[in-house]
């Protein structure tokens, strides 16, 4: 512990003496304070990055700037396990915050009073007791509701009182709000919020042990610096907003992005790697599952390829590490969910031809543009990094030579080969495919099987790519000697 703080803090703490009163503060560097508070920051904790004590830095002092702000991000500080430091960063915060309310537990009654009194910087710990679990109700799920909404200026919470019940009061709920639990917060919640994942100390890693007694007198002189600096900046200015960070992401991210263009020195550049390095790792929890299809298909889309065939793009899913779609539901994506979910963009499955390959139903690349320009982040040039999930041309075979094994009618398959022409032809007897019923299942199977290295489920040899089943099983399931 720094001997000469902890003398300075005590010094302090007795007394309660600070400069002159007839001594007039020098003015306040920003990029310097700013610093000041990282380093009181980093003397207690330990954040799982660097991007992370420059988001706690902004979120702690844009608290000071409340009053120019239309929007205030919420500040969650979560981990799997307890012991991680959530506690101990809102016991920083608590010094270095505006009018800083920390708490246990609040009603939502309470917190639009005191809100409304006060606009206070509510430090709120231990949320998983609170939105999660068997504390989930009514009264939670109205709390989560006024804080969701208390994010941007002017939201209000509207009671009726009076002596007969015959007035409507307005209460402002504008505030802002950090928050600390195990898990995860709703979905609602975590859109709002920057994200810092805390993790247990490492045996290498250490701190000072925090004492309020010794340290509050220091963390709140760097309050009341972070006041006076904020007094003499005046009006924040809107700084450009990093490309791609558009909606609820810059209401979260052009608050702090204002303060450090108003500290100025290497804050602003600091601030918006932190920005994106953040919304890059957003938790899947808050994108919705039409959305991860969408971007997962972008991902393994082939490059350079208009069209793709549905078997294909579902066995491309399904191979994705770290997606849900190889047992989505239990049993994988099938082909009608994969229609359902991507007609909710408009986007339908259609008769489509790969060159070199044949026609079947599948999906056309142009039809995604519309929803990934608006869901998804940036498309990527065309050529996919070694170890991506793209499929290349090579990888997309004839499915048309994938017999299934089923029983129930013939089914004739046309043969689209370049040697006669572009109109389809009737295929011969023994490419015609016995189906049972053409169904989403049989079409995913025959589709799929694409792969070398199977094993035949008649006689246990290896089967060939683009095959379910041995020739000489097939040729005997056909009737052909």
């Amino acid at each position: 512990m720094d001997s000469e703080d902890v003398k300075r803090g005590e010094q302090i703490a007795q007394s309660g003496k600070h400069a002159p009163a007839d001594s007039p503060p020098a003015p306040v560097d920003g990029a310097a304070l700013l610093a000041e508070v990282e380093r009181f920051i980093r003397r207690f904790t330990v954040l799982p990055t660097e991007h992370a004590y420059v988001a706690l830095v902004l979120w702690a002092v844009h608290t000071h700037f409340i009053v120019q702000l239309e929007t205030t991000p919420r500040l969650a500080c979560l981990s799997t396990e307890p012991g991680s430091g959530k506690t101990r960063v809102l016991e920083i915060l608590d010094l270095l915050c505006h009018n800083p309310l920390l708490a246990l537990d609040l009603s939502m009654s309470a917190f639009f009073r005191i809100v409304d009194d006060m606009q206070p910087s509510i430090l709120l710990d231990e949320v998983d007791a609170i939105f999660t679990g068997k504390s989930k109700s009514e009264a939670t799920e109205d709390l989560r509701r006024v804080i969701n909404n208390g994010y941007r200026i002017g939201a209000v919470v509207q009671r009726v009182g009076g002596k007969n019940r015959d007035q409507v009061h307005e209460f402002r709920v504008f505030t802002p709000v950090a928050m600390a639990g195990l898990g995860n917060l709703p979905d609602t919640l975590m859109s709002r919020s920057v994200i810092v994942k805390m993790k247990r100390r490492a045996p290498g890693e250490k701190v000072e042990q925090f004492r309020d007694r010794l340290h509050r007198p220091v963390g709140r002189q760097i309050a009341e610096r972070i006041a006076q600096w904020a007094s003499e900046v005046g009006d924040l200015e809107y700084p450009e907003l990093p490309e791609g960070v558009a909606d609820r992401d810059a209401d979260v991210w052009e608050p702090l992005l204002m303060v450090a263009a108003a500290a100025g020195g290497d804050w602003p550049q600091r601030a918006e790697k932190a920005c994106l390095a953040f919304i890059a790792d957003k938790p899947e929890s808050s994108v919705s599952l039409g959305v991860r299809l969408l971007a997962d298909i972008q991902k393994v889309w082939p490059e350079g390829a208009p069209t793709m065939f549905t078997g294909n793009l579902l066995m491309a899913l399904a191979d994705m590490e770290d997606a849900p779609w190889a047992d989505l539901y239990g049993e994988g994506l099938r082909p009608r969910k994969l229609s359902k979910l991507l007609s909710d963009y408009g986007i339908k499955p259609k008769d489509v031809r790969v060159s070199g390959v044949g026609n079947a139903k599948g999906y056309r690349r142009e039809d995604f543009w519309d929803a990934w320009q608006r869901y998804c982040p940036p498309v990527p040039d065309e050529g996919a990094d070694e170890g991506s999930h793209s499929l290349k041309k090579g990888d997309i075979r004839d499915i048309r030579d994938t017999p299934l094994v089923t029983s129930g009618n013939t089914v004739a398959v046309t043969d689209t080969n370049s040697d006669k022409g572009d109109t389809p032809q009737p295929c011969d007897q023994a490419k015609q495919i016995d189906v049972a019923d053409v169904t989403d299942v049989a079409l995913s199977q025959r589709m799929c099987a694409t792969q070398s290295g199977r094993s035949c489920p008649g006689c246990g040899a290896k089967v060939p790519a683009g095959h379910v089943q041995c020739p000489d099983c097939y040729q005997a399931r056909q009737g052909v000697a």
